[in-house]
């Protein structure tokens, strides 16, 4: 539900949403090459602003917030890349340059 309201809010500000994965070649711990599959919750663009957006409940747990950001390694662009929690916060920048927003200031503050 919180990506459908992260969507709908996109749509209505005027953004061009798109939903999907890419794929990269990876080596396997055997050194042969691999295809993996990589989902980014959503690539927004308006005007010249291009903005990748992870959707997730809560980032606390290790597992969960690599899963969340493993996508975006892999992407080489200058596209703002955004981690949007289910929680109260303000927009701060991870170690990797990310933007980590609480959903609530994602609606009224970032787009």
């Amino acid at each position: 539900m919180l990506e459908n309201i992260v969507y709908n809010e996109l749509c209505y500000k005027g953004y061009s949403v798109n939903v999907g994965t890419f794929d990269t070649v990876e080596k396997d711990e055997n050194g042969k090459s691999i295809r993996k599959n990589n989902e980014v919750d959503f690539y927004a663009t308006k005007g010249i602003r291009s903005l990748y957006i992870q959707v997730t409940t809560d980032i606390s747990n290790a597992d969960t917030r690599e899963r969340e950001i493993r996508p975006y390694f892999k992407l080489n662009d200058q596209a703002q890349k955004i981690l949007v929690i289910n929680r109260p916060l303000g927009e701060n920048l991870d170690e990797n340059g990310f933007s980590i927003i609480g959903i609530t200031d994602f609606l009224l503050k970032f787009i």
